[in-house]
């Protein structure tokens, strides 16, 4: 936010001036919980080791240690990669073309 000494300026005038939504001037990024970072850490450990395991095989190796379902295990590789590709739904096909 813009620093002032008066505040004489609305939070609504503020996030204008910045190009934000004026509901993001309120989001307060949570920390991840124990628990995330031990399975984003073992995920990575076996991810590394084994880079040519996907989700269903990684899921059955993690389900010998705790208790998680395979779209968790998904979310987590996804967004550690940033590959989207590979998710149902993707264009990854071009457009067919004509009409």
């Amino acid at each position: 936010m813009i620093e002032c000494t008066e505040n004489n300026l609305p939070l609504k005038t503020q996030a204008e001036l910045l190009s934000l939504s004026r509901s993001s001037l309120y989001y307060w990024p949570k920390a991840p919980s124990a628990r995330e970072v031990q399975v984003k850490r073992r995920i990575d450990e076996i991810y590394t080791a084994h880079p040519f395991l996907g989700s269903r095989k990684i899921t059955v190796l993690l389900r010998k240690e705790m208790r998680i379902s395979r779209p968790t295990v998904q979310r987590y590789i996804y967004a550690r990669d940033g590959n989207y590709g590979y998710l149902p739904g993707s264009q990854a096909r071009p457009a067919p073309s004509g009409a």
